[in-house]
């Protein structure tokens, strides 16, 4: 089978870590993490690439015309209604029934929002994190900045009440939960996480993430309890419910 696989650029080396034993043909364009911070703007971003996948004339994907695919996988949760509305004119849309990509790390989607009640001061790691410069220390939040102030026009008001709620978001945390990954080399990474919670007076936690999820999105085992399947023309909108996403 092939598929097209739409993902967050977070889940780079998780990805890769599975793609070489994947029994199918996996076209892969992964998509910026930092749209998160404008989910409308990560909406339009993906059902722009959808479209043109549709059209075959994406400049990210192989020949379509000649090697077409048999369905779009996307490599989100519901990420802040940024998936809500997607819609393929050609192609099957599948998506794993979470709210987010932590789900996807922990390999069960029912095990993080359980996770989550129990410890809700917990700052979630992963090696992604660490090469896209998601860690909020004083250099990436003076990049952050920059970036804000482009963004909005140089309106410091604006920018210092977004920093400041990232910051308070972060403020009564007590813990540090750094998932690893199957066939990851994370040495360096444990050690950066370390440092990370020791200085901010978190209790670090090491937990053996799982593939489990992200596998079975890519090799097409798709049961209706995890993932939704989108026919053609259909599309992506919240359940508000257990199962996080339905098909409108």
């Amino acid at each position: 089978m092939r598929y097209k696989l739409l993902a967050c650029k977070v889940l780079n080396r998780e990805i890769a870590s599975l793609l070489w034993h994947c029994p199918n043909d996996i076209d892969l364009t992964l998509i910026s993490q930092k749209l998160h911070l404008t989910p409308r703007k990560l909406q339009s971003t993906l059902q722009q690439e959808i479209d043109m996948i549709d059209a075959h004339n994406d400049p990210h994907s192989n020949d379509l015309d000649k090697y077409d695919v048999d369905a779009i996988l996307l490599g989100f949760g519901f990420c802040s209604k940024a998936v809500e509305g997607l819609s393929s004119q050609r192609y099957p849309l599948v998506i794993p029934r979470i709210h987010d990509c932590i789900s996807l790390l922990f390999g069960d989607r029912q095990q993080h929002p359980a996770y989550a009640a129990e410890h809700p001061g917990c700052y979630y790691y992963a090696p992604g994190w660490t090469d896209i410069d998601l860690i909020q220390d004083q250099e990436n939040l003076a990049q952050k900045r920059a970036e804000y102030m482009e963004r909005f026009d140089g309106d410091e008001e604006t920018v210092d009440f977004l920093l400041q709620a990232e910051t308070e978001m972060t403020a009564s945390y007590d813990r540090l939960l750094d998932l690893t990954w199957p066939d990851i080399q994370t040495r360096d990474l444990e050690q950066q996480a370390r440092q990370l919670a020791a200085g901010r007076n978190w209790q670090y936690i090491r937990r053996p993430g799982n593939n489990s999820m992200l596998a079975d999105l890519l090799w097409g085992r798709w049961d209706e309890e995890n993932f939704l399947i989108v026919p053609p023309n259909k599309s992506i909108c919240r359940s508000f419910d257990s199962k996080v996403l339905s098909c409108e």
